[in-house]
């Protein structure tokens, strides 16, 4: 007789949880948060993985997607243009007058971006041209004035040459035109 009635008890138990476990669903858990009960299976001889379908499969994302989440929700009710108090009319002029802004602003980061890219690709060849000559030595103050002493050495001389070479020509072009 008292197993009879454990048994009733077991079963009266179970059937007022998943009652219970239902309105839950209904109430999507906002009341009463769900029991938590320990779970542990261990099943043998089972595949490690098994496909589940979580959705349908003939629907696209749009679809299952909540109103909200496709629309902006805009508070307040939506008015007509007539009737639309001062406040609101200020409200959408400040909005209208905001998003020119921003629209301006990316506008000028675009054309500032764009000129960036128009420098920074003349920098590399100027930079290889200087690169070639040096080579990848390393500068140093000696170096750098040994370089410089040579570079005026070499123009001091490239003078003198064409000084040299301006007094013959004028000599020869003399000589030709004299009486």
């Amino acid at each position: 007789m008292r197993r009879r009635r454990m048994k009733k008890h077991e079963e009266i138990k179970k059937l007022i949880s998943s009652l219970f476990q239902k309105l839950n669903a209904l109430s999507h858990y906002r009341y009463i948060p769900p029991e938590v009960h320990p779970e542990v299976r261990i099943l043998n001889n089972m595949p490690s993985l098994q496909k589940e379908e979580v959705g349908p499969l003939a629907s696209t994302d749009a679809v299952l997607l909540a109103p909200e989440e496709i629309h902006k929700h805009i508070s307040g009710p939506i008015k007509a243009d007539d009737e639309k108090t001062k406040t609101d009319r200020s409200r959408l002029h400040r909005k209208k007058k905001k998003w020119q802004h921003i629209k301006q602003f990316r506008k000028q980061e675009a054309e500032l971006a764009d000129m960036k890219n128009e420098i920074s690709a003349k920098k590399p060849k100027l930079a290889s041209q200087y690169d070639n000559k040096r080579g990848n030595m390393k500068l140093t103050s000696t170096s750098f004035f040994q370089r410089l002493q040579t570079k005026a050495a070499e123009e001091v001389k490239g003078k003198k040459h064409k000084i040299t070479e301006m007094g013959t020509t004028k000599k020869k072009l003399s000589t030709n035109y004299k009486l």
